[in-house]
C-alpha cells in the first residue's frame, strides 16, 4: 500500500514536488519549497527487493533534501547523484515499466474532472481568492511578513483544490499553510496563511499555483521594496503661461509627488535657468529684445551680451539644486513669468533626480510675453522740427488699444511746460481695438530759456519733453516724447546805413550789403517797393536764405535829377516781416554822357579780338575834351583815347578786347602752346599788318666805328632793360589788381572767364573829374573736341576669313546701278551720286578697334565727317565718336554737359549711346548706328551742343544696298530660278556618297554671309544613323566682297530607298533675304535598278500618281520628274528592293482611235566609288504574262530587252495605241472600255550588295491598264 501511495504521489506530482506528511495526523499540512534530489520518485520501482529496504531509502533521500534545502539547488542535485550512486536502483522489468505507465494514465485522467450540475457545465475559475493579489509592500531584508488569504468555492458544487509549489529561485522565502479540508461544498472558504521572510532586495511579481478540481487556477503574487515613486504635474509635460502684458506677471505651479517609501532629492537644470532670478536678486526691467537659444523674438533683436541679462522667470524655492523629496510627500515649484519686452518664451526644465531608477522629468515652458494693451501709434517721438518764438503748432498724439475693454488715458505735462503745451482733451477714454487722438498745442516763447531749463538746451535751442500717460488699469506707463528746435526769424544787415555821395546822373554807384539770417530755417527774402533811383542785384533782390547763411548784395545808386535822396530800402521775408535800410545819395549833373552806361563785349576764345562801339555825348552848353586812362594789362584798347567834343555833339568810341591768356594765373597748360596769330596781327619786330623786314649784314668791305659805337650800345642797351624791367614790374602791379576783379565758374558757362572793367574817362575842368564806363568781358576756352575712333563693327553674325581682312578693307567704284541710287525715304535726299573715298583713319573697313585712351594719344583731328561706306539694307554699322575735354585738371571749371540735338526718327541713322557730362581731361563716347533700309545714299547732320553753348556738327555719309547671292551649278536644272534651285543628287550605292560642287558668288561691295538650314518637315527619308542622307560643306560663312565660295553638295544613303529628298533654305545678307534649295536622289543596294517615276505602286496605297509635266517643261529628263509637285501628291514614290517585289500600276488615257498614251521606265546600274569593287554589266528583259498577244489591242515595249553597262542608263518606252479590238468589246457609244495587260520585268547582273558576292534577281510585275472612250455616231 505504501509503495502504491509514492507511485501515486509520483505520479502526480512528479519528482519536482514532494508532499511531507507528518506522521502524526495534524490539521494543517506545510508546502515545503525544498526540491527532491534527482532521482527521487521517478526512478523508485517496485520489484522483489524488500519493502522495507525501499522505504529507508526514500526516507533518507526526503530527509537529505529536508536538511540541504537551505544550501542551494545545486547542492541538492549533488547530494541527489551522491546517494543514488551508494545505493543503486535495480532496473525496472519491462512489465513494470507498463504497469507503472498505466497507473500515471489513470491518474492524469481522474485529475481533473468537469463539473455537471443539473447538465449545466461550470466553467472558470472554481476558488475565488480574497484579496485578490498577495501584496507585501516595502518589505526588508530579513523582516517576516504574514498575509492571510480567504479561498472561497464558487462552483456548482462540492470542489477541493492543492496548492502547487512555487518557482524554484523564490520557494524559501515563503512559507504556505492551510487546514486540510478535503471536498469543500459550494460557498465555503478557506485560510491560507503567508509567511514571507526575504533575504534579497528585490522585486518579486510572480503566482501561486494552485489545482482545482475543475482546473488549475493561480492567485497573484507580488513583493515591492522600498523605492522612489515620483510623479510630476502636470502631466502634460507642458506649462502654458499664456500671453503676459508687459510689467505684469503669471504664475504657475510644478508638482512633485514621491508615491514611494524612500525620499530623493532632485536638481533643477535646462535653459530656462538662464532666465530665472532668484529671490534675492534684483532685476531692473530691460527694455530690449531677447535674442537666445530657445527664444523666438518678433521684435528688433539687441546683441547677445544684452540678451542673457534678461530676466524673464523667478522660480521658487530659491536654490536650484538638493532640493529634497521625503517619503510619501509632495513639494511644489512656483515659476513665475514676468516680462519686462515683448517676446516669446520658448524653453524647458529638466528635473534629474538623486535616485538611479527615477528618470529625467523634462518640463516645457511656453509664453508671450505682449505689449502693453495701450501704446503709442506709429511716433514714440513727436518731432516737430525748427518752430519759430511765438508761433503757434499743432500735432496730434496718437494712442491705440489692443486690449477688449475700455480704458481711461489722460496724458501729464511738466508744470513748468503748462503754460507753452497742452493737450485737448485732457483726459479721454479709448474704446478696445479703436485710437485715441491728442490734439497737441506748442506756442513757444523767449520765456522757455527761464521757466523750462530742465528741458531746453540754450546751446543747442533744442527742447526735448517727456510725456507720460497715465492709463487706469494697466501697469506699466506709456511715454513719449516731444522734441522741438526753437529759433528766431531775425535778419541783420553790415552796413546798417548806406551813403553813396555824389553820383552823376545817368550813372549809378554800387555799394555792398552783407544780409544775414539768424534763423536756424531757411528763408525767402526779397527787396521789393524800391524807389525808381535804385536797383538790388543779384537776382533782382531776391534769394533763399539758408540757416545762419550771409549774403552780399549790390544796391546800385543811379539818381535821375540833381538833387539829394533820402530813402528807405524795404525787405520783406515769407513770414511777412518787414526790414528797413536806410540810403543817402547825391544826384549831379555831367558835361558828357556815354550812350550805354554798360557795355557788355561779345565772348572771346584765346587769342581773339572782339570789339564793340559806344558812343560819348557832350550834353552842356560849351565844347568838352575828354581822355581815357586804362590800365595797361587789362586787355582793352579804346580809340580815340583822347578828343575834343563840340556842343551837343558826340565821338564814336571804338572798344577792343584781346583775351590774352597772360592775363590769368595759372595758365592752363592747354594755352602755353604758341597761337597762330590772327590776320592783320603785328609780327614780331614789325608795324601791325606787316612782316619784319630782314635784317641786311653789313658790308664787308667798310669797317664801322666800333670802339665809341660799343660803348654808347652797351649804355643803351643797359637802359632799354632797365626801362622794360620797370614796364614789366608795373604791368605786373596792374594785372594783379585787374585778376582781382577776375570771376571764373560762372553758371551756364564753366570753362569761362569774366570780369566788369570801370573805364574812367576824365572830362577837363570838371570837379568830379571823371565818369565811367562798364565794360563787360567773357573769355572761354574750347569746351570739347570730337574724333572718330578707328571702329570696324561687322554687320555679319559669322567670322569673316582672317586671312582675307585686308582685301575686305578695299574700296570698288560705284556701280551705274548704285550711282543712280534713289532718295532715301526716311532720311535725307541723295545730293552725291557717289560716295567719296575714304580718308586715312575715317575709313570704315581699314582699322581694327583701338583702345580709345590709346587713340587719343595720337595727333588729334577734329572731326567733320563720318563715311559709313556700304551697308548691306537691314544690316547695321557703328561708328564711335570720341569726345574730349581739353580743359586740363586744375584749371577752374565744371563738368560739361554735352547733348545731341535729335535726328530724323524715320531716317536710317541713330544714336545708341548719348555722350554724358565730361570732367576737365576726360574723354566721353557717342556711338552712331547706320542702318539703311533701302538701296539709297544717305546724307545727314549730327550736332553736340554743350553747355557752354559750343555747336559741333558732323556729317554722317552712307550708302545702303541690297544683298544680292549668285549660285553656280555644273549641270543647271530647267526648273531654276532666282529664288529656287534644284539638286538632283541622282543614284548611290547604300553606304556611299556622291558630291557635287557649287559656287556662290557674291557681287556685292561688301562682305556676304549666308547660311543653309534645312527644314525639318521636307526631309524623306532620314537615314537609319538618324542623320541626313543630304549635306551642304559649309553650311555658313562670309563670301568676301567681289569673289566666291565653292559649297560642296553630298549625298550618302545608308540604305535603299528610290526617291530621297530634302528642301533647305539658304539666307543671306538679312532674314527675308532667301532662296530655296531642293535635293533628290535614289539609293539602292545593289548596282540593277528601275524606276517608273509616273507610275503607282499598288502595294502603298498611300502613293499618289504624279501628274504629266506641263508643255513647256516636255524636254525634261525621266529622272527630273521627282520633283514635280501637286498639294496633295507625294513626288518621291517609296519603290526599290523591298523584300516583297511591288507591282506597279501605269494608265493610259487616250480619247480616241488612233491616239498613243506611253510612260518610260527607267533602268540603271549603279557603279562603286570604290575601285575595287567597280562596276559589273547587267541587263532587263520584258515578258507578257497571259494568253494572247497583248500587241493584238496596242500594247508595245520598246526596246523589250537590253543591256546596261556599269554606271549607265537606258530607258524602255511602253505605249498604249488602241486598235478597232478594243473598241469590239463594248460597242456601246459614250462608255469608257478599259483594255488590261500584265507584263513582268526582270533585272539580273550588276553590282551585288556589300554582303553577298552574286546580285539578286529582281522581277517587277506592271499593270498596264488602257483607257478609250466610245464615242456616239456623228449625228446621234
Amino acid at each position: 500500500f505504501f509503495s502504491l501511495l509514492v507511485s501515486c504521489c509520483v505520479s502526480c506530482f512528479g519528482a519536482s514536488d514532494v508532499i511531507h506528511i507528518s506522521p502524526k495526523r495534524q490539521p494543517q499540512a506545510h508546502v515545503t519549497a525544498a526540491r527532491p534530489p534527482e532521482g527521487v520518485g521517478m526512478n523508485v520501482a517496485f520489484g522483489d527487493d524488500d519493502f522495507a529496504q525501499q522505504k529507508d531509502r526514500i526516507a533518507r533521500a526526503v530527509h537529505s533534501a529536508k536538511e540541504t534545502r537551505r544550501t542551494g539547488l545545486d547542492d541538492i542535485i549533488e547530494n541527489a547523484k551522491s546517494e543514488a550512486k551508494m545505493y543503486p536502483l535495480p532496473i525496472p522489468t519491462r512489465l513494470e515499466k507498463q504497469y507503472l505507465e498505466a497507473a500515471r494514465q489513470r491518474h492524469k485522467e481522474n485529475i481533473i474532472t468537469k463539473q455537471i450540475v443539473w447538465g449545466k457545465e461550470f466553467k472558470g475559475v472554481a476558488f475565488f481568492p480574497k484579496p485578490a493579489i498577495i501584496q507585501f509592500k516595502d518589505f526588508d531584508v530579513g523582516k517576516v511578513y504574514t498575509r492571510k488569504i480567504v479561498l472561497t468555492n464558487i462552483s456548482y458544487t462540492f470542489n477541493a483544490f492543492k496548492l502547487l509549489a512555487l518557482p524554484d529561485a523564490i520557494r524559501d522565502f515563503f512559507k504556505i499553510s492551510y487546514p486540510l479540508q478535503g471536498a469543500m461544498s459550494a460557498g465555503t472558504s478557506c485560510v491560507i496563511t503567508i509567511v514571507f521572510q526575504p533575504k534579497l532586495n528585490e522585486d518579486i511579481i510572480t503566482e501561486l499555483p494552485a489545482l482545482a478540481q475543475t482546473g488549475p487556477f493561480a492567485i497573484p503574487l507580488v513583493c515591492t521594496t522600498k523605492k522612489v515613486a515620483i510623479e510630476v504635474h502636470p502631466s502634460t509635460r507642458q506649462l502654458t503661461f499664456g500671453q503676459v502684458v508687459l510689467a505684469e506677471s503669471m504664475t504657475q505651479t510644478i508638482t512633485i509627488v514621491n508615491h514611494g517609501a524612500l525620499g530623493t532629492s532632485f536638481d533643477i537644470i535646462g535653459d530656462a535657468l538662464q532666465y530665472c532670478t532668484r529671490l534675492d536678486e534684483d532685476v531692473e526691467p530691460l527694455d530690449m529684445s531677447l535674442s537666445m537659444s530657445g527664444i523666438s523674438v518678433h521684435e528688433p533683436s539687441t546683441t547677445g551680451a544684452q540678451a542673457s541679462e534678461h530676466k524673464c522667470l523667478t522660480l521658487k524655492p530659491n536654490n536650484f539644486a538638493d532640493i529634497e523629496v521625503a517619503e510619501r510627500s509632495q513639494i511644489k515649484l512656483t515659476l513665475v513669468f514676468h516680462p519686462t519686452e515683448v517676446c516669446h518664451l520658448d524653453t524647458h526644465i529638466i528635473l534629474r533626480f538623486s535616485d538611479s531608477l527615477t528618470e529625467d522629468h523634462t518640463i516645457f515652458l511656453d509664453g508671450r510675453g505682449v505689449d502693453i494693451p495701450v501704446f503709442v501709434d506709429k511716433r514714440n517721438l513727436i518731432d516737430l522740427e525748427c518752430c519759430y518764438y511765438d508761433t503757434l503748432y499743432r500735432d496730434v498724439a496718437v494712442l491705440r488699444s489692443r486690449g477688449k475693454t475700455s480704458m481711461r488715458c489722460a496724458p501729464i505735462v511738466p508744470g513748468e511746460l503748462k503754460k507753452y503745451l497742452s493737450f485737448v482733451p485732457k483726459m479721454g477714454f479709448i474704446q478696445p481695438g479703436k485710437t485715441l487722438d491728442f490734439q497737441l498745442k506748442f506756442v513757444p516763447d523767449l520765456g522757455l530759456k527761464v521757466h523750462a531749463p530742465r528741458f531746453f538746451n540754450a546751446d543747442t535751442s533744442e527742447l526735448m519733453v517727456p510725456i507720460q500717460v497715465d492709463v487706469q488699469g494697466q501697469a506699466m506707463p506709456i511715454s513719449f516724447t516731444i522734441r522741438a528746435m526753437i529759433t528766431t526769424s531775425l535778419f541783420s544787415f553790415e552796413p546798417t546805413f548806406l551813403d553813396f555821395g555824389v553820383c552823376c546822373l545817368n550813372e549809378g554807384i554800387k555799394l555792398p550789403v552783407c544780409v544775414t539770417n539768424q534763423s536756424l530755417l531757411e528763408q525767402k527774402i526779397g527787396f521789393v517797393g524800391l524807389p525808381p533811383e535804385v536797383t538790388v542785384g543779384p537776382q533782382l533782390g531776391f534769394a533763399t536764405m539758408l540757416p545762419q547763411e550771409s549774403t552780399t548784395f549790390e544796391v546800385e545808386f543811379h539818381p535821375s535829377q540833381a538833387k539829394e535822396y533820402n530813402l528807405q530800402l524795404k525787405l520783406h521775408t515769407d513770414r511777412n516781416e518787414e526790414y528797413v535800410l536806410a540810403i543817402r545819395g547825391i544826384g549831379k549833373m555831367a558835361p558828357l554822357r556815354f550812350s550805354e552806361a554798360v557795355l557788355d563785349m561779345k565772348r572771346a576764345a584765346f587769342g581773339e579780338v572782339v570789339e564793340a562801339n559806344a558812343f560819348l555825348k557832350n550834353i552842356s552848353k560849351s565844347k568838352q575834351t575828354f581822355v581815357f586812362d586804362l590800365p595797361k594789362s587789362c586787355g582793352l584798347t579804346i580809340c580815340p583815347v583822347c578828343a575834343e567834343i563840340p556842343p551837343g555833339g558826340s565821338e564814336p568810341v571804338l572798344i577792343q578786347f584781346t583775351a590774352r591768356p597772360s592775363l590769368f594765373e595759372p595758365v592752363p597748360k592747354a594755352l602755353k602752346e604758341p597761337i597762330a596769330p590772327a590776320a592783320g596781327a603785328p609780327a614780331a619786330g614789325g608795324a601791325p599788318g606787316k612782316p619784319a623786314a630782314p635784317q641786311k649784314p653789313p658790308p664787308k668791305g667798310k669797317k664801322g666805328k666800333a670802339e665809341p659805337d660799343q660803348e654808347q650800345l652797351a649804355r643803351e642797351e643797359k637802359e632799354r632793360q632797365e626801362q622794360q624791367a620797370a614796364l614789366e614790374a608795373e604791368m605786373e602791379w596792374e594785372r594783379r589788381q585787374l585778376r582781382e576783379h577776375w570771376q571764373q565758374s560762372v553758371e551756364g558757362e564753366p570753362f569761362s572767364f569774366h570780369q566788369k572793367v570801370q573805364v574812367p574817362c576824365y572830362v577837363q575842368g570838371w570837379e568830379l573829374q571823371a565818369i565811367f564806363l562798364e565794360v563787360n568781358v567773357t573769355v572761354v576756352l574750347p569746351s570739347f573736341l570730337a574724333e572718330l575712333v578707328p571702329l570696324v563693327v561687322p554687320w555679319v553674325e559669322a567670322a569673316a576669313d582672317p586671312k582675307k581682312a585686308d582685301k575686305g578693307g578695299a574700296k570698288r567704284p560705284a556701280s551705274k546701278k548704285e550711282a543712280k541710287a534713289p532718295a532715301a525715304k526716311g532720311g535725307d535726299q541723295v545730293v552725291d551720286e557717289q560716295l567719296p573715298p575714304d580718308e586715312g583713319k575715317h575709313g570704315v573697313l581699314q582699322h581694327d578697334y583701338c583702345d580709345p585712351k590709346v587713340y587719343l594719344s595720337q595727333t588729334v583731328v577734329q572731326l567733320q565727317t563720318i563715311h559709313f561706306g556700304d551697308v548691306p539694307s537691314g544690316k547695321t554699322v557703328t561708328r564711335v565718336v570720341i569726345l574730349r575735354h581739353i580743359q586740363q585738371h586744375g584749371f577752374p571749371s565744371d563738368q560739361a554737359t554735352l547733348t545731341v540735338q535729335p535726328l530724323d526718327p524715320y531716317g536710317p541713322y541713330s544714336v545708341l549711346k548719348p555722350p554724358e557730362a565730361i570732367a576737365p581731361g576726360e574723354i566721353c563716347e557717342v556711338i552712331v548706328q547706320f542702318k539703311p533700309n533701302s538701296e539709297a545714299v544717305f546724307h545727314q547732320q549730327l550736332t553736340i551742343v554743350s553747355s557752354t553753348n559750343q555747336t559741333l556738327n558732323i556729317k554722317l555719309i552712307g550708302r545702303g544696298l541690297w544683298p544680292t547671292l549668285q549660285i553656280q551649278t555644273p549641270t543647271p536644272h530647267p526648273r531654276d530660278t532666282e529664288t529656287e534651285i534644284y539638286f538632283n543628287m541622282g543614284s548611290a550605292l547604300a553606304g556611299e556618297m556622291v558630291e557635287r560642287q557649287v559656287k556662290f558668288c557674291n557681287p556685292c561691295s561688301f562682305d556676304l554671309p549666308f547660311e543653309v538650314r534645312f527644314q525639318e518637315d521636307s526631309i524623306e527619308p532620314y537615314n537609319w544613323s538618324g542623320a541626313l542622307a543630304f549635306s551642304v560643306v559649309p553650311f555658313t560663312s562670309v563670301i568676301p566682297k567681289g569673289e566666291s565660295v565653292t559649297v560642296v553638295v553630298t549625298f550618302s544613303p545608308d540604305h535603299a530607298f528610290e526617291f530621297f529628298r530634302a528642301t533647305a533654305d539658304l539666307f543671306f545678307g538679312r532674314e527675308d533675304s532667301k532662296k530655296t534649295l531642293y535635293f533628290a536622289g535614289s539609293g539602292w543596294a545593289q548596282g540593277m535598278f528601275l524606276m517608273c517615276p509616273t507610275g503607282v505602286n499598288v502595294n502603298h496605297t498611300h502613293d499618289v500618281l504624279v501628274g504629266r509635266p506641263a508643255e513647256n517643261e516636255e524636254g525634261l529628263a525621266v529622272e527630273d520628274i521627282i520633283f514635280w509637285r501637286t498639294e496633295t501628291e507625294d513626288p518621291f514614290l517609296s519603290l526599290g528592293d523591298l523584300p516583297v517585289k511591288p507591282r506597279y500600276l501605269l494608265e493610259f488615257h487616250c480619247e480616241r482611235l488612233g491616239d498613243t498614251a506611253s510612260h518610260t521606265v527607267l533602268f540603271g546600274n549603279n557603279k562603286s566609288n570604290d575601285p575595287k569593287r567597280g562596276g559589273v554589266a547587267g541587263e532587263y528583259y520584258f515578258e507578257w504574262i497571259g494568253e494572247g498577244d497583248p500587241s493584238r489591242f496596242g500594247w508595245k515595249i520598246d526596246p523589250i530587252r537590253s543591256n546596261v553597262e556599269p554606271g549607265g542608263k537606258r530607258q524602255a518606252t511602253i505605249s498604249f495605241t488602241p486598235t478597232q479590238l478594243v473598241l469590239s468589246t463594248m460597242p456601246v457609244s459614250g462608255i469608257t472600255v478599259t483594255c488590261v495587260a500584265n507584263v513582268r520585268c526582270l533585272l539580273k547582273g550588276g553590282l551585288a550588295p556589300l554582303n553577298q558576292t552574286v546580285a539578286n534577281e529582281q522581277i517587277y510585275t506592271l499593270l498596264l491598264k488602257g483607257f478609250v472612250k466610245v464615242k456616239a455616231p456623228t449625228g446621234e
